[in-house]
């Protein structure tokens, strides 16, 4: 079985595997307007650390080495079970982040090829993903709760019950 390196680099150049604490990674992160604390380094080497389950980041880049798409991975291996690649364990959501919409596409390709290269099961991403070919899966409901800077407001508005 390849491992997730091996497998990026079987296919193209373009697409990396970097380690979560990456300082690409890192400035990709905080300069995206839509990164959620989930794709911070930290997040991953806790969930690491916790699970016992190794992290990389799947990231595309440009001619000149720059991080135009990616998304934190832990490979989930289990006894009497195929590995899967899951961005991430154990968080709410955690959506690919990409410059363009035309390189969420190109990196939805090219990871699923490096997993397939990897002999790896399945990739799963907490979040939607654009596409026909994407099976999607809902594992939790999101509540948003507008909340009021009146506290005797905001639990009159609650239900006794």
């Amino acid at each position: 079985m390849a491992t997730a390196s091996e497998a990026a680099q079987l296919i193209e150049a373009p697409l990396l595997v970097l380690a979560p604490e990456d300082d690409r990674w890192l400035a990709f992160v905080l300069g995206h307007s839509e990164a959620l604390p989930f794709h911070h380094p930290s997040w991953a080497r806790v969930l690491s650390e916790s699970y016992n389950y190794p992290s990389f980041v799947l990231a595309l880049t440009d001619e000149k080495g720059r991080i135009n798409a990616g998304m934190p991975i832990m490979e989930i291996r289990k006894r009497f079970r195929p590995s899967r690649w899951v961005s991430l364990p154990f968080t709410d959501r955690c959506p690919l982040l990409a410059t363009e919409e035309v390189m969420t596409a190109r990196f939805i390709g090219l990871a699923n090829r490096a997993r397939e290269q990897a002999d790896v099961a399945r990739l799963e991403v907490h979040s939607d993903l654009p596409g026909g070919d994407v099976h999607r899966q809902r594992r939790g409901v999101a509540h948003v709760l507008s909340l009021s800077p009146d506290s005797e407001l905001a639990f009159r508005r609650c239900s006794r019950s």
